[in-house]
């Protein structure tokens, strides 16, 4: 995830000059100041400079339905202000009336001279679109290639679901040196510090939602909601996926209804037993007719369900058997693993699931990025 070295960036002053490359960075910081509240609309960040390139505003889609990046960055400018100025944005600006009047169209009302975009949008009522709006008021636009892949890790969520109309799934592990998630007994508290916990609660806002399996319920009784003071109050969605509708007798009682309300809550369940969960109105239940061959739920019947319920990309954070059910379903798109530096020997791993009987049956990962956080790992891949 290339985007995680722009977290927090500092804003410059303003006047400060700044090269492309270095707007569109500080776009994208701005952008991921969205997460929690902007989706399931992707995360977009605007930066304005002057004629002569000092920096003079910035501003980032800031909550779903609301106004978008570039409204919010072109307050309190006047066009005097404006008279040749250029706006980076991270994503094409969007040609079309939704919850919000189309950006492309403000723009090309303003006495800019260009327009420079990260990543053009994948949205089919966009998708060029938004540039051409801005050539026909001659202003100039340009994809800044140099900062491209950048830009595309900050929406990779978005451009999956416009793609494939499901959601983005990520498996999140915490793990020691030799891959266990946990002892033998379940004791799993604390293999990663905090540093590393923090930023696995910042993947709860950055994610639509978080899932478990329900042995993770049952045993740990977890809360999962997003304990970060610089995201205040975001709640997160919340699925749990119990073949047998197990976890029915306890949600009533559980500390997630401390944190989450029903209508935030999504059990995927087989078929046959979702009648279980009939007495908590408001929650979603998603029933799922097929078993796949090892008799787990049917996690590519479940996705659809998801997404058409709403679900726009999901978190799996546990426990081990449902991590290896998506990675063995191949319902999965990125691995997030933070690794300690601690070794385990006996325990349970995500990788106890499955089992490869060659090398040319191992699963290959892509585009690794490695992150330092203090004397953890955090290993980001996505699947091929």
């Amino acid at each position: 995830m290339k985007f995680l070295k722009y977290l927090n960036l500092k804003k410059p002053i303003k006047g400060q000059v700044l090269a492309p490359e270095e707007a569109m960075k500080l776009a994208v910081s701005q952008a991921l100041k969205g997460v929690g509240s902007a989706q399931p609309n992707p995360y977009v960040g605007c930066v304005v400079t002057d004629s002569q390139h000092s920096f003079l505003s910035c501003g980032y889609h800031q909550v779903y339905g609301e106004a978008h990046a570039e409204v919010n960055a072109l307050k309190g400018l006047s066009d005097k202000d404006l008279e040749g100025a250029h706006v980076y944005v991270t994503l094409e600006p969007c040609a079309h009336q939704g919850k919000t009047p189309s950006c492309a169209k403000l723009l090309a009302t303003k006495p800019i001279a260009s327009v420079i975009y990260g990543l053009k949008d994948p949205f089919k009522k966009v998708n060029g679109k938004g540039v051409s709006l801005l050539n026909e008021a001659g202003i100039k636009t340009g994809l800044l290639k140099v900062t491209e892949a950048l830009c595309q890790s900050v929406v990779e969520n978005f451009i999956y679901n416009q793609k494939n109309k499901l959601p983005f799934v990520a498996i999140k592990m915490a793990t020691s040196l030799d891959g266990k998630m946990c002892l033998n007994n379940g004791d799993s508290r604390w293999i990663t510090n905090k540093k590393s916990r923090a930023l696995a609660h910042w993947f709860r806002a950055y994610y639509d939602a978080t899932a478990i399996g329900v042995g993770t319920l049952l045993a740990d009784d977890p809360r999962l909601n997003i304990r970060l003071k610089t995201l205040g109050s975001i709640n997160n969605k919340i699925i749990i996926f119990d073949e047998a509708g197990d976890g029915a007798g306890v949600l009533k009682s559980s500390k997630l209804l401390e944190c989450h309300s029903l209508k935030n809550i999504y059990v995927v369940t087989s078929f046959d037993n979702q009648s279980k969960y009939d007495s908590m109105p408001g929650l979603h239940i998603i029933g799922v007719n097929g078993l796949v061959s090892d008799g787990s739920l049917d996690l590519s019947d479940a996705l659809v369900q998801l997404y058409d319920s709403g679900v726009s990309s999901i978190m799996v954070e546990g426990g081990p058997g449902l991590i290896s059910s998506f990675i063995s379903q191949k319902s999965v798109q990125r691995s997030l693993q933070f690794m300690a530096p601690k070794i385990l020997g006996s325990g349970k791993s995500y990788g106890d699931g499955f089992m490869a009987m060659n090398m040319s049956e191992t699963i290959h990962l892509k585009e690794t990025n490695i992150y330092n956080l203090n004397s953890d790992l955090l290993v980001s891949s996505l699947f091929s």
